[in-house]
């Protein structure tokens, strides 16, 4: 009865368009590099991508991979496996946000939903524990608040603390450094795996503000959040923004009354990701499949684009990924969750890309976006440039956290829902 309703309503979703700056439509005059890809394009052409420039902005246009056969990059052994079903305290991963791996191997955990840092060896092995719930130094405010862990500078360590708007430093061994909290601001920003940020390699730091307008018409349906995306010193002080841009889509639904409201991903509905790596921000709205790359001045540096066919949502789809749905809800959510279910649109085409990963050389990942009972978790990697060099297969169910020189960092769970955090080598022939 589920399906049926939900096809009697299907309709093509509302499509939003990236929302660039005003100031970015003054930008600087052609690289001498970018004058020379210009004047390449034909051979380019020829090898599956051409590269163009639009009033100062390099456009990359991809229609084949490069890779050669036997030059593929591959995830190979198992390297680190950290968690576990039963035992000693310190392997059971709780809510573990973000992790970071060190460059002897370390890998330190944010397990957010007891306000740790937790610190393991090569081997897997716990270290030590970094931080509590509180309001001290190196301490987190409230659980669940340690939202992004990574590198600050070398092998030192930050951490966003969203409760308490705060970044904080440590070395590579846990010593409290340093934090500073947001300043002249009373709004929430965040910096996660969900809504991105990070830090620029000049250690200024890129924030997420959810619909800086202010709240939106309290109506029911599919929404797209504005994302705006602002610079911040490293004490706190903001820069400039970045851009506001469309969110990932949601379908909101306001409580009788007005007194509260819940949020649900529909079926198949667009995901945006951005990343920082280096002196770039890297967005993903997910309207089709293209990446945009900008300056930490909020200047537009770089469009990256694939060819790509769109995939109907068929019925098999749309049933399996209610039942999916349905199936991970908690047993007193399900009666509304169908209910909600029903009334979502559903689009005609799946989404061109799930979400993105910048690696430690600025090479851009997009997932594909896989769904059904044979979903795999496929990789398009384009190089620094925006030339799509070919694909990588991650285990399935991998949540990919990192991306080093030779290795893959990420999350994985079990059948009982336990988490686990996973290193696997990264084998470039």
């Amino acid at each position: 009865m589920l399906l049926e309703v939900a096809r009697g309503k299907r309709t093509v979703a509302g499509k939003c368009d990236l929302v660039f700056p005003i100031a970015l439509c003054c930008l600087l005059a052609l690289s001498a590099l970018t004058l020379a890809c210009s004047l390449a394009n034909e051979e380019q052409g020829a090898m599956g991508h051409v590269v163009r420039d639009s009033a100062g902005v390099m456009i990359v246009e991809n229609s084949a991979p490069i890779w050669e056969p036997g030059s593929e990059w591959r995830i190979s052994e198992l390297l680190t496996s950290i968690g576990a079903v039963e035992g000693e305290s310190e392997y059971q991963l709780y809510y573990a946000y973000d992790a970071t791996r060190l460059s002897d191997g370390t890998v330190a955990v944010a397990n957010s939903g007891t306000s740790e840092i937790r610190f393991f060896d090569a081997d897997g092995r716990f270290v030590q524990t970094v931080g509590r719930a509180g309001e001290g130094p190196g301490e987190f405010r409230e659980d669940h608040g340690l939202r992004a862990l990574g590198h600050w500078q070398g092998d030192t360590l930050y951490a966003w603390d969203l409760y308490a708007q705060t970044l904080s430093v440590f070395t590579r061994d846990g010593r409290f450094i340093r934090s500073n909290r947001l300043r002249n601001t009373k709004r929430m920003y965040f910096m996660s795996r969900m809504y991105g940020g990070g830090v620029f390699g000049d250690r200024t730091l890129a924030l997420a503000l959810i619909n800086p307008g202010g709240p939106r018409d309290r109506v029911d349906g599919l929404q797209s959040q504005i994302v705006r995306y602002v610079r911040f010193t490293a004490e706190g002080d903001s820069l400039v923004s970045l851009g506001d841009f469309a969110g990932s889509e949601s379908f909101v639904r306001y409580a009788v009354g007005g007194q509260g409201m819940t949020m649900q991903r529909p079926p198949f509905g667009r995901i945006m990701t951005a990343r920082v790596m280096a002196d770039r921000l890297y967005v993903g709205t997910g309207v089709t499949y293209e990446v945009a790359v900008y300056h930490p001045e909020a200047t537009l540096a770089m469009l990256v684009r694939r060819a790509h066919t769109p995939v109907s949502v068929t019925d098999q789809l749309l049933d399996w990924q209610m039942q999916h749905e349905l199936n991970n809800a908690p047993e007193d959510h399900k009666a509304s969750l169908r209910r909600d279910l029903a009334d979502m649109p559903v689009p005609e085409f799946l989404p061109p890309y799930r979400t993105i990963e910048i690696d430690v050389h600025s090479n851009l990942w997009v997932q594909e976006y896989s769904v059904g009972e044979d979903t795999l978790n496929e990789w398009s990697v384009f190089d620094s440039s925006g030339v799509w060099l070919g694909d990588v297969s991650l285990p399935p169910g991998f949540e990919l956290l990192e991306i080093g020189s030779d290795y893959v960092l990420g999350k994985e769970k079990d059948e009982l829902d336990v988490e686990y955090v996973k290193v696997y080598a990264l084998t470039k022939p």
